[in-house]
Formats: C-alpha cells, structure tokens, sequence
C-alpha cells in the first residue's frame, strides 16, 4: 500500500473556567465492511472539544482500492481539498468566539466507492509525518499542546457468499411439532429467533419463521418461511366392543372422510371384519398427510363349557327331565332357554320333558347366546306283547303249546320277566326268556291263560288267550266266571262255543242280583269279542259285584238250548 505524507496542523481554540487540559479524540468507526464497486459513508467525528475556533488536518488512504466520492460538512463549514490520496481540512472561526459541538459530532462525511474483486483489507488514516496530528487547546491567552487521539479506519472489501434457505412454505399437524432445517452456505453461524444455533429447529408455532446467517467478513444472510397448522383427521372407534364365540363383528371407524386407512391387520379398507378378540389399532392418513391413531379393544366371550344331566322318562313316570350341570364361561346371569331360544328363563332345569328332541340355549349378561348340542327325550319302549292265537280248542287231557311274541326288533336286555297266569299248569322248556314266550301248558278247563312281560324301566303289557276244552258228547259252552271292564284283556263278556250243533246264541240278558235286567242283546254270534257285555249299566260302569247271565241258544235242528251262570265284575 503506497501512502503520501502530509504534516497535519490542528488549531482549536476554545473557551472554559476550568484550566486544566483535556484530551480530544478523531475517531472513524473500527471497521466497515463493503462489497466491490460499492459506495460506503464513513464518518469522522470528534469528542472532547469545546468552543473550537479552528482546526486543520490530513487523511490518507490507498486509490487502487477506495475511490473518493464526495464530502459533506454536516457539522461546519469546511473547505477541503484533495489531491490523489490526500483529504486537507482546514477551519476557522474568524470571530474568534469558537463553536461549541457536543462529543461524538460528525465532522465531515466521506464518500467512498470501493473497487478490488477480491476480499482486501485497507485503510483510511491521518497523515502521521513529518510531524504527529495534534491538537491546540487555548485557554486563555496561552496555548496548550494536547496529543491526539487517532484511530485509522479500516475497510474490508470482500464479496459475500453466504446464502441460507428454509425452503417454501409448510406446516405440521395439529398436536405435533416441525422440524425445519436450514441449508446454509459460507455461514460460520445460524441464529434462530430462541437464540439457538444449530442447523435445525423443532417448532410447533404458526406463522413466519426467520433465521440469521453469518459468515466471514460480516457477511450476514436471512430467510423466512410460513408455517401452518393441518387439522389431524377427524376419525375415532368405539374403545370397547363384544364378540360371541365364533360370531364376527364389523369394526368401522366413525367421520369419514378422503382418508387412507391401515389396521394393523395389514388391511387397508375402511371396515374389517374380525372374529378373534384382541386389540386393534386404525391409522388414518388425510391428504395433507398428518395421520391419527385410534385403538379398540374386542373382548371375546369364548363358548362355555357345561355337561347334561338327562332324566328319560319311563312306564312309571311318563316324562323325563334335563338340568345343566358344572357350567361355567361368560358373564352371569344366566338365562336358559330349552326350545332352542324362543323362550327363556332363570331356570336351568327342565323338569316334564317330554318325548321330543331339544335345543339347549344359553343368553349370558352382555347377550352373548350359545346353542349346545342337541338332546333327545327318548319315550318308554314299550314291550306290546301278544299272543299268536286268541282261542284254542283242546280235548280235556290234552297238551298246548302257547305262544307270545314282542314287536321286532325289541331289545331284550330290557325285559326283565315274563310270566303266565295261571301258573300251575304251565311248563318251559329252560328259564330263558325266548322259552318262557313259548310255553307247554296242560289246561284241565277251559279258560285264559294270561302272559305279562315286565321291563326294567318299569314297563308292563300282557295279552291272553282262551282255551277251550272240547267234548265229544256234552255241547260245551264257556263263558268266562270274572270279567275286568276298561282293562286291555278279559274286558268283555263273550259266550263261546266251538261245536258246530249250536248255530248261535238267540238271546244273551245280565241280570243283577237283585233279579234286574241291566243288559239284553240278540242274535249274538259265538266267540265274537266285540259282542258280549262291556260292564257298564245305561253308559256307566257296572258296580262291582256278581251278576247272573242267561244264554238262550238255538241248534241248528231248531232245539232250545238254555244255559246260565255267574260272573264277577272286578276292576
């Protein structure tokens, strides 16, 4: 840097009632920072003086880098001159009563142009040879010398290139936060309005967002960037739901919207069914992509376990019953339902159950309903036995072979025995129970001889059949000395004969024992079973006791045949 030297005489005068010297200070700012082919002010200012009468002084500084402008006196009336690199001021107040300038007065103002593509440093100074710049202070009539203070001006020329971006305009969603990062170029320091400095900051603020840059050389850079709030989706799901055992539910959220969904089931539609419970949780995506998580849980009530006490019914008791036993699962009270869940009740026994197939059913508190597997009111198997023949005809001292069956296909291992009456001329072959359906009895009158078979759940049926004992020469009429009206055997009372001399009964009359006739019926058939009196008087049961019947037959030569006898009504 080349510099040319000028002695700088500086003459103050100026008045005060103190005597002591003070010290006056010109001063630049420390330094300035410019660009290439920029024009800078630059300030010369003063402090310390007081009435100043006049002052003279020279400044420096290097052309090749700071072009002088122009100048301005803002404070005095000031002549300067220039020549190349040199500024020579001179002033002076010819009344001789000085200026009074309070401190930090801006004497001239110099306008420069800085030129230099690359970053340089210069300066602008006051000449310093052959003799220091000084000051005069008059006081009085004397002169007193202080020493200046002076400072030089130093001036940086530099290109800047330190640039910062926040990028465009963005928001956060609602409840969240923003990370904005600041691509910064050249910059030795970032500032954020907390004061922070690192390259990014965490907002959750709307509105502009400002960040300083700053980089060598008092190089400094901004950007702004406009923050917004996004409305999360408006989305939630009943916290709780129920499913029954195997049933499904449809889960579906409510406010829908133009949103993206995803369960974590991996699915991605607006509803899913599900029948398992568990936990499920939904994320909703708007268009602004801000996203809201809403969970469910779905409580399963799992199917109960129980067993069945089942009571079938049987020949002594017609209907049986069915009770829920060992219950346990879902949430009491219970209700039961029988008829598979058209009725329910407190219940769970069913008692006069009858025969018929069941569904059993069972509705808990958060109406969860559960049907079991099916069950079966069984009725009694009835035995039904029955005799092959009902009459037979034998001559007195012979042998019959008589003969009972039971539906097909009864199981025997229910019968329990089987029994003839009368008993004394009846005989088997062993004591098994096909035997004793087929036994050899010798009948030494005529009569019925009654089977009954008895089961081991209380069953009974009985059947009979009539022998009839033939003789060669006597016409031989039976009729039977007890009948038991309402009963399934021996209910009626019925003639029989087996001789072909008798042609058929011409009259049969009841008489009480009082010699009343309370029945009469002709032309009667013999061994007709749907003939004969039924033990009832005028529609009413016959009171029990003994009662006289009167036959009168008829030959088939035309002869009368009277016959008559007792019979006893039992129940």
């Amino acid at each position: 840097m080349r510099y040319t030297h000028f002695s700088v005489l500086f003459i103050l005068f100026f008045y005060q009632t103190s005597t002591s010297a003070q010290t006056v200070q010109l001063y630049y700012p420390d330094t300035v920072f410019t660009a290439p082919n920029t024009t800078i002010e630059i300030d010369l200012k003063v402090n310390s003086f007081q009435s100043m009468a006049g002052f003279q002084f020279t400044l420096t500084w290097d052309q090749t880098n700071l072009t002088l402008l122009s100048i301005e006196q803002p404070t005095l009336t000031i002549t300067p001159s220039t020549t190349l690199n040199t500024l020579q001021v001179a002033w002076a107040d010819i009344t001789g009563l000085g200026q009074t300038l309070p401190d930090s007065s801006t004497l001239i103002r110099l306008h420069f142009q800085a030129s230099n593509d690359q970053p340089i440093s210069t300066s602008i100074d006051f000449a310093s040879a052959p003799l220091a710049t000084e000051f005069y202070q008059l006081t009085g009539q004397d002169i007193v010398a202080v020493p200046t203070q002076t400072t030089s001006c130093i001036v940086f020329i530099r290109t800047c290139q330190v640039a910062v971006d926040l990028a465009d305009s963005t928001s956060f969603c609602a409840g969240g936060a923003l990370l904005v990062r600041a691509i910064c170029t050249d910059c030795q320091l970032i500032t954020w309005p907390d004061n922070t400095h690192a390259d990014s900051v965490i907002t959750n603020q709307t509105g502009w967002l400002n960040v300083q840059a700053s980089g060598d050389l008092r190089c400094y850079a901004s950007d702004s960037i406009w923050i917004s709030e996004t409305a999360l989706p408006e989305v939630d799901l009943s916290p709780n739901r129920l499913i029954c055992s195997i049933d499904t539910i449809v889960l579906t959220p409510e406010g829908l919207g133009n949103y993206s969904y995803l369960w974590s089931t991996g699915d991605t539609s607006i509803n899913i069914v599900v029948a398992a419970g568990g936990i499920y949780t939904l994320t909703v995506t708007n268009q602004e992509g801000c996203t809201k998580m809403v969970t469910t849980t779905v409580q399963q009530n799992l199917s109960p376990t129980t067993s069945f006490m089942v009571t079938q019914p049987s020949c002594s008791l017609p209907v049986g019953s069915i009770f829920f036993t060992n219950f346990q699962g879902l949430h009491a009270p219970y209700l039961y339902s029988f008829d598979g869940g058209s009725s329910y009740s407190e219940n769970n026994q069913l008692n006069s159950a009858v025969p018929d197939i069941y569904t059993p059913v069972v509705e808990d508190s958060d109406g969860c309903v559960f049907y079991f597997d099916l069950l079966e009111i069984k009725a009694p198997y009835f035995p039904e036995i029955k005799t092959i023949t009902k009459i037979i005809d034998c001559f007195e001292g012979d042998s019959v072979m008589l003969e009972a069956f039971l539906p097909a296909g009864y199981p025997l291992a229910l019968v329990s025995s089987i029994n003839w009456h009368p008993s004394d001329s009846v005989y088997f072959d062993n004591n098994s129970l096909d035997a004793r359906l087929k036994p050899t009895i010798y009948p030494a009158t005529s009569g019925y001889y009654k089977v009954t078979v008895s089961t081991t759940d209380g069953c009974t049926d009985s059947d009979s059949v009539f022998i009839r004992i033939v003789s060669n020469g006597q016409i031989d009429i039976y009729v039977p000395n007890v009948i038991t009206p309402g009963s399934d055997n021996n209910n009626r009372l019925v003639a029989f004969c087996n001789d072909t001399r008798v042609e058929q009964i011409h009259k049969f009359s009841i008489f009480d024992r009082w010699g009343n006739l309370v029945f009469a019926q002709d032309q009667v058939l013999f061994n007709d079973l749907l003939s004969g009196w039924d033990g009832q008087i005028r529609n009413k049961p016959a009171d029990l006791g003994v009662y006289i019947w009167v036959l009168d037959t008829r030959l088939k030569d035309g002869l009368p045949l009277i016959r008559s006898g007792s019979v006893t009504v039992i129940r």
